[in-house]
């Protein structure tokens, strides 16, 4: 089954200061080599004018493994809709089967907002106390929300395309953060605060990079395309600049570090680390209280990767969400299962068991009953004086009833006599009781292995080994 979360759940399972941590730790990973993922795909649509964008990601240490599809249409907002709808697809690292579909929109605001928090946390200076804020969409609302978790922010200034919007987010925000929020009375004065955020959708210079205190911190997280930016040369020269990714695809869509190099301004030493590598230790961050530093961020698929898999988990934890089935067949659920129990459980399409029982998953209660079945393991009882103990693990390539079921059709005579043919359901006897014991001999011990028919009974039983019940 595949869970889906809409954007008013995820608002639920997801908090600021857990997003923060997970995606410090995808930072690391990335930069220490356990990340795959290729270079974002772009379509681009003329009429009317718009991009769609393919971000896949796999994390081999956290073991997540997700799409991401965003679109971005400018013109949206005349039509009463976002500029970016997004959705992101969460696979199962094992078998590949879509575990989780959800709403991308919320989630790439909070994350994008995350990682200038951890950028914050390494870059900024320890007394910050004014954050600078230019944009009063999404990405403004997070990032007021995100930057005061990592620094005691005492008071958020606001520069918006229109006074009406900045006084209108300084409202909407004021009761959501402790701080003081309000409109900047001027541009100098947003762009002179402790932190600076830049989050719009400008292709030009916002303000002119003299405006940039000493000792101030600037995470710049609009325009990403060769050539829109929001800060210009002079900011650039004069900051300590950290990327998010040194990847050459990075280097084309950043207009914000590559048209000063172009210019011959600065060359590719001056961006000094990969944030990733500033979490690791490998490189320092902030040098002294006068240094002026700059994050360029473009957003990076793990941090989608990382978001998506904490919003699942908590989502299966505490009952969230809405399953649905696409008809296909989903060997993930015994995975998923055998990991909330604590175990280490590979992952096998319910038809292999269905196949030892003679019988078909069909139903989506019977396929639950019997991953839970795959997920716990099997006793066999000793008739000798040792006591019970667990059925070895199969071997690769080997279900444990695959390893039972002939022995139990061949009768207590061992694997050297003929091999009795299985009956078929007209010919099989009525039986007494509803199991049937059979007694087979290996390595000198007898065991006795209780084999119950399919039946409403057994269901129940597995379904609330594992809190199903009835649906």
């Amino acid at each position: 089954m595949t869970l889906l979360l809409s954007r008013s759940e995820l608002e639920r399972l997801l908090d600021v200061d857990s997003v923060i941590r997970v995606v410090e730790r995808g930072f690391a990973d990335y930069s220490a080599g356990k990340v795959q993922m290729p270079v974002r795909s772009a379509v681009r649509v003329s009429d009317p004018p718009g991009t769609l964008l393919l971000m896949p990601c796999a994390m081999t240490e956290s073991r997540a493994l997700g799409t991401k599809l965003v679109s971005v249409y400018l013109q949206n907002p005349s039509r009463g809709l976002p500029v970016i709808g997004a959705l992101y697809v969460l696979s199962d690292y094992e078998t590949g089967f879509p575990i989780a579909v959800m709403d991308a929109g919320y989630m790439t605001g909070l994350r994008t907002a995350a990682a200038s928090a951890v950028a914050t946390r390494y870059l900024a200076r320890e007394d910050a106390r004014t954050l600078g804020i230019f944009g009063t969409g999404v990405q403004g609302e997070f990032h007021a929300l995100a930057i005061p978790a990592v620094r005691a922010v005492e008071r958020i200034l606001v520069w918006g395309s229109s006074p009406e919007k900045a006084r209108a987010f300084a409202d909407t925000m004021q009761g959501r953060v402790k701080a003081q929020v309000e409109a900047g009375e001027s541009i100098e004065a947003v762009a002179g605060a402790d932190i600076v955020v830049t989050g719009t959708t400008a292709s030009q210079p916002l303000f002119p990079g003299g405006l940039l205190a000493p000792g101030a911190h600037v995470n710049n997280v609009g325009s990403h395309s060769p050539t829109a930016r929001e800060m210009d040369t002079d900011a650039v020269v004069r900051s300590t600049v950290v990327v998010d990714s040194c990847h050459e695809a990075a280097w084309a869509e950043s207009a914000t570090c590559w048209i000063p190099i172009d210019e011959g301004a600065i060359t590719r030493e001056h961006v000094r680390a990969e944030l990733g590598e500033i979490v690791n230790g490998g490189k320092a961050g902030r040098r002294g209280a006068d240094e002026l530093t700059l994050f360029k961020s473009n957003g990076l698929a793990f941090q989608d990767a990382v978001t998506a898999q904490l919003a699942f988990e908590r989502a299966r934890a505490e009952g969230i969400g809405t399953d649905f089935s696409f008809g296909c067949a989903a060997g993930s659920s015994a995975s998923v299962a055998g990991q909330a129990a604590g175990k280490n459980v590979a992952p096998r399409a319910p038809r292999q068991i269905a196949g030892a029982y003679g019988m078909l998953a069909c139903t989506d209660r019977v396929r639950r009953a019997m991953n839970a079945a795959i997920a716990a393991p099997i006793r066999l009882t000793s008739t000798s004086p040792n006591a019970s103990r667990e059925m070895p693990p199969p071997l690769r390539g080997e279900s444990r009833c695959s390893r039972l079921l002939p022995r139990m059709r061949q009768g207590p005579s061992g694997a050297g006599r003929r091999r009795t043919p299985a009956r078929t359901p007209r010919q099989r006897r009525p039986r007494r009781r509803a199991s049937l014991e059979r007694t087979g001999r290996r390595k000198g011990r007898h065991y006795r292995v209780r084999h119950s028919r399919i039946d409403d009974g057994w269901i129940d039983r597995a379904l609330t080994q594992i809190g199903g019940g009835h649906e």
